[in-house]
């Protein structure tokens, strides 16, 4: 086990010298702790800006930041590509003994966020709704529910839809959390970005 604040990929290749099966996955928890409970101050900063789309990162790849530059850290890049490692390389935790002793007055989660936020993230099934630009075939849905199951480490409720106007790729809404990999959703993310200029 590794604590690994530079995430660091490759110490959990197997490659590696000496070796580690997993760490302790940072990332994961501080973006959750912002999508809990709202806080955004010292290191909770760095995951302020798009945290569901850090959190469907952390999901699918492991860490959220994979060399981008992180505000907290004068803006140096953080962490290399994770996407390749197995989902039992990260342990993923809501607080640990570090997020408790790190807090002026201790406070653990409970105290920190509401009830309702704590079940959603506790829930052991999730309800997730893909929508595809066309029918897809069994075997890629099969796929790709193994994909989530993996990830997500929860039994799911699958719901499939059919929406031409994706014009390709997937939509996946799981809770709050949504992963747009259709071309519409880029091309309304590139609209966005020549707009704002």
């Amino acid at each position: 086990m590794l604590e690994n604040e530079a995430n660091d990929a490759e110490r959990l290749e197997p490659s590696f010298p000496g070796g580690y099966d997993a760490q302790w996955n940072d990332d994961f928890h501080n973006v959750l702790h912002v999508l809990l409970t709202g806080e955004h101050e010292a290191y909770y900063a760095n995951y302020r800006e798009q945290p569901a789309q850090k959190l469907a990162r952390v999901l699918a790849e492991g860490f959220a930041y994979q060399g981008e530059a992180m505000p907290t850290h004068g803006d140096k890049p953080r962490g290399k590509l994770s996407g390749h490692l197995p989902p039992t390389s990260f342990v993923s935790f809501l607080q640990n003994h570090d997020q408790v002793g790190n807090r002026a007055l201790g406070e653990r989660l409970h105290q920190l966020a509401s009830a309702e936020a704590l079940r959603a993230a506790a829930e052991s099934r999730v309800e997730v709704e893909i929508t595809t630009a066309a029918e897809v075939a069994q075997a890629q849905q099969q796929a790709l529910l193994d994909a989530l199951r993996k990830r997500l480490s929860r039994e799911l409720v699958v719901s499939w839809k059919t929406d031409p106007s994706l014009v390709a790729g997937a939509v996946i809404r799981a809770g709050d959390l949504v992963i747009d990999g259709s071309v519409s959703g880029e091309l309304a993310q590139l609209r966005q970005a020549v707009v704002a200029g």
